[in-house]
């Protein structure tokens, strides 16, 4: 038994009849710690330092006793427990009339909000004296409107009546009140809580802390003079430093963790798109980044991607994820390149159907076909031309003018060349190409030639006196001259002088033209296909056209003067020496390559330049030209992604076998334990042991092993549009996560931060936060 419970006993055995009561017995034997019995027939249930119980009466229901005051009120009753039966404030009758009296005159609104004003930092000790004074002020202008009068109240009955209602506020709703005080507290100092700046978890930390510490301690000081004076001033800045220290310095792992949470929630979306793209689990996360570099342009990149794309193509970032793979050495590099080079082989496959469907099949070389064009038309030439050498050239009229005109520019050289192959058909060439003579040999020199040809003949006079005899030709001279023009073009291409080579060629065609116009003859024959000069020269161009020293004007002119039968010529002599071109291509001794990808890149570099596109729309046309050039560009784009995946860096490779070699041997532990020290190097062997696990080299492997056939997988055109169309939308939803955690952290942050400030809240009894753990049931510091 304690003390009073003996003494009980003993008074109600032995002593009623010798003292009034029990309190009688009490303080004639001096009980210390003495509390009022409870009334007879009903059971204490709570007994409080000031005196009053509450009993539960015969019946179940409670009543609370104290000197001259009890309540059979239960929400009376639950203020009173809730204020651990303070009877200064709740057991004292008056006290809680006076109370309830001030909140009538004070407006429940007004209280309310002057009671939610109390958890104000810094200005929480003014509140009552600041309304006070407020209401002194509107009560005198005679406006009831918190007071009614007509001389108004003071300042200082109006502090205590407003210290009266809010001490009532605490006692009817101590959690209300408090989470309102609390709520001002967070509402008003969280947007001046400053931002940690430190990197490290432990900077934060330590700044939190100092922060706290700060702002607690001074809160403290300045709320806590206008509540008592320096000594509670000087109370609450010890007491807030201590809690805005703890929050503060709690604040940053609170808020660090909240962040990646909230991140991780708002990750979802970026998780779905990824996985949307075939990546899955620990690789999705690894590629998140990568991508969304190259999200904002990733349609724009792949639209020109043609048939051969795959998401490599989204962007440069993409691309150093795929050449980071490759340079691995598991199975994601074997995976990637061997991908790369199935779409580099279509796409070479592809690019030699092209050409042999605009160019026409891969047939002999230039020797063999100029061979062949001479062949098969010898037998009609013969025929042909010997109908258009029969027609006489007029030099009175336009066309037979403009073919004179063009043999008198030819050199004496080339009229040479020209007349000796006519001497050895029999054919004369005097005059040919003019000759001047004086007046006094005209007669003599007219008269050597034969009658028969004197018809031929054109004398005209000079102005010194002498005259020009000139030989009209004949058309079959001026073929024959035609002729010889493009044997010296062909010894000029040889010397090297592709100028004289493209000037001779260009004059040739503009003899061959002007006998066009003059016999319907050689033009029928030249339309049939049956110049084999005409064919021949076709071909040489087609042979030479990818060589740089043939320039864009040179196979202009040519072409302008270039039949259909020529140009297909030209077409079969371009397919010949691509062919030959790509046949001739070196494989590296360590490539590990198709032969159809060296090949094809060989045949990319002689025809991928804007010189060479410009020659092919010139002779093949805007249709062809456009056919072979988007598949030249097809093609590149397949190379390019093989060349990534090119695993040609010799440091590189060093550096895996190195970081193995590391891997494998590992450091001693002498060296472990001097880098790290013993407990670090302790603690980690003991998770090994404990946990295992994989190294990190086979991780990596895994990893590359899952993204390699994701990024490197063939996609048609609408495929990969879509997959980038998906990209799009990742960079504003990682953004979206990394705002939103951020933000989120720094309301933690800021909030634990007001939560220490709001602990220098410390009154005579209990801060708010205190106030609402004890009304909780929670235990508080």
């Amino acid at each position: 038994m304690d003390d009073q419970t003996l003494a009980e006993y003993l008074y109600n055995k032995h002593y009623t009849d010798n003292f009034d009561d029990f309190s009688s017995f009490a303080n004639k034997i001096k009980l210390q710690g003495y509390t009022k019995p409870a009334p007879a027939g009903t059971e204490v249930v709570e007994r409080f330092a000031g005196g009053g119980m509450i009993v539960k009466m015969p019946d179940g229901s409670e009543t609370y006793f104290d000197e001259g005051f009890s309540t059979t009120d239960p929400a009376r009753i639950a203020q009173i427990r809730a204020a651990k039966g303070d009877v200064g404030s709740v057991g004292d009758v008056g006290s809680v009339v006076k109370g309830e009296t001030a909140q009538e005159l004070i407006g429940e609104l007004p209280t309310r909000v002057l009671s939610a004003a109390k958890g104000i930092p810094f200005l929480r000790g003014y509140i009552e004296p600041v309304a006070g004074q407020m209401a002194s002020t509107i009560s005198k202008t005679g406006i009831p409107y918190l007071f009614e009068g007509g001389e108004g109240i003071s300042p200082e009955a109006a502090t205590g009546l407003i210290g009266q209602a809010i001490e009532r506020r605490e006692q009817e709703a101590p959690i209300t009140s408090g989470l309102s005080r609390l709520g001002a507290g967070v509402a008003t100092a969280a947007p001046f809580a400053p931002t940690l700046r430190a990197d490290s978890m432990i900077g934060k930390i330590a700044e939190g802390g100092l922060y706290g510490t700060t702002l607690g301690g001074l809160e403290g000081l300045i709320a806590g003079y206008g509540e008592g004076g320096v000594d509670e001033a000087q109370r609450q800045a010890t007491s807030g430093a201590i809690g805005g220290g703890l929050f503060g310095a709690a604040g940053a792992p609170i808020a660090g963790a909240v962040g990646y949470g909230y991140k991780k929630y708002l990750e979802r979306p970026v998780k779905d798109i990824i996985e949307s793209l075939g990546f899955k689990r620990e690789a999705a996360s690894v590629v998140a980044d990568t991508l969304a570099k190259d999200a904002a342009d990733a349609v724009q990149s792949v639209e020109n991607s043609g048939p051969y794309g795959s998401l490599v193509a989204v962007g440069p970032n993409t691309a150093s994820l795929l050449d980071t793979i490759s340079q691995s050495s598991g199975k994601g590099a074997k995976i990637a390149i061997d991908n790369l080079n199935e779409t580099a082989v279509a796409a070479s496959n592809d690019l030699n159907k092209t050409l042999d469907t605009v160019l026409g099949e891969v047939t002999d070389g230039i020797k063999t076909q100029k061979s062949g064009i001479m062949e098969s038309t010898s037998k009609q030439r013969r025929e042909i031309y010997g109908e258009a050498y029969s027609a006489k050239i007029d030099p009175d009229t336009e066309q037979g003018a403009r073919v004179i005109e063009l043999v008198n520019r030819a050199t004496p050289e080339e009229l040479s060349q020209a007349k000796r192959a006519l001497r050895r058909e029999g054919i004369p060439t005097d005059f040919l190409g003019g000759q001047r003579v004086k007046e006094a040999e005209l007669n003599e020199v007219l008269a050597d030639i034969p009658a028969s040809q004197r018809a031929d003949l054109s004398v005209t006079s000079n102005a010194d006196g002498s005259y020009t005899v000139f030989r009209v030709p004949t058309v079959e001279m001026v073929d024959v001259l035609s002729k010889r023009l493009f044997g010296l073009s062909d010894a000029a291409k040889r010397a090297g002088d592709m100028d004289e080579y493209m000037s001779l060629r260009k004059f040739a065609f503009d003899l061959r033209k002007s006998l066009d116009d003059v016999s319907p003859s050689y033009a029928d024959a030249r339309a049939a296909g049956k110049d084999a000069i005409d064919m021949r020269n076709a071909a040489d161009l087609g042979n030479d056209i990818l060589n740089p020293r043939i320039t864009r004007e040179d196979v202009m002119l040519s072409v302008q003067q270039m039949d259909d039968v020529a140009a297909g010529q030209l077409r079969q002599a371009l397919r010949n020496r691509i062919d030959e071109i790509a046949a001739n291509a070196k494989k590296p001794v360590t490539a590990s390559s198709e032969q159809e990808i060296i090949e094809a890149l060989a045949t990319l570099k002689a025809m991928n330049t804007r010189a060479v596109a410009t020659k092919l729309r010139m002779v093949l046309g805007d249709d062809d030209a456009d056919i072979i050039g988007k598949q030249i560009r097809d093609t590149s784009e397949a190379m390019m992604m093989r060349a990534l995946a090119s695993r040609n860096s010799a440091t590189f490779n060093r550096q895996v076998v190195m970081e193995r070699l590391k891997e494998i041997t590992g450091k001693s532990l002498a060296e472990e334990v001097g880098e790290q020290g013993p407990l670090t190097v302790g603690a980690r062997k003991a998770t090994e042991a404990l946990v295992g696990g994989t190294r990190q080299s086979q991780r990596i492997e895994r990893l590359t092993e899952e993204m390699a056939p994701v990024l490197t997988q063939r996609l048609t055109p609408e495929q990969l549009l879509l997959q980038a169309s998906r990209l799009q939308s990742l960079a504003p939803a990682i953004e979206r996560a990394q705002l939103g955690s951020q933000s989120a952290a720094e309301a933690v942050q800021r909030g634990a931060m007001s939560l220490g400030i709001t602990q220098a809240q410390q009154d005579e009894r209990l801060s708010p936060t205190q106030q609402l753990m004890r009304a909780l049931g929670m235990p508080s510091y």
